[in-house]
């Protein structure tokens, strides 16, 4: 937690809370991503992601991972390790709500881990305008 607020105090133009998310497929696949710390409370790490992407499958297969955040200016890297469980249903919604529309709709029209083309993603924000 200390080197966590060191960090936010000294790094300056990076994302202080953007940290590696490692997860492995039940195959034992590994997969590596980068995602946002949104909390830090009682030593549980708390991130947002999609269910239906490829992390989220992974997690739901394999509920172990592992982060990593690198702070350049420090010369500090740290990595953690352990399960992972989901958050109550209801702070996911809460959380998506308070993104910005234009985030919410991209998020809803970009199926993570999934390829779609531009006509496909124009036609969706056709229908939801």
């Amino acid at each position: 937690m200390d080197w966590f607020k060191d960090a936010s105090k000294h790094e300056k133009g990076i994302e202080v809370n953007a940290m590696s998310l490692s997860t492995a497929s039940k195959e034992g696949r590994p997969s590596n991503r980068y995602v946002l710390l949104k909390e830090l409370k009682d030593n549980k790490f708390v991130f947002f992601t999609n269910y239906n992407s490829r992390k989220g499958k992974h997690l739901e297969e394999n509920p172990f991972a592992s982060c990593l955040f690198y702070w350049p200016t420090l010369h500090r890297s740290v990595r953690i390790e352990g399960s992972v469980s989901k958050i109550e249903e209801s702070r996911s919604t809460e959380y998506f709500q308070s993104r910005p529309l234009t985030s919410q709709i991209s998020g809803y029209i970009s199926p993570q881990s999934q390829i779609i083309s531009r006509k496909e993603k124009e036609s969706m924000v056709l229908e939801l305008s």
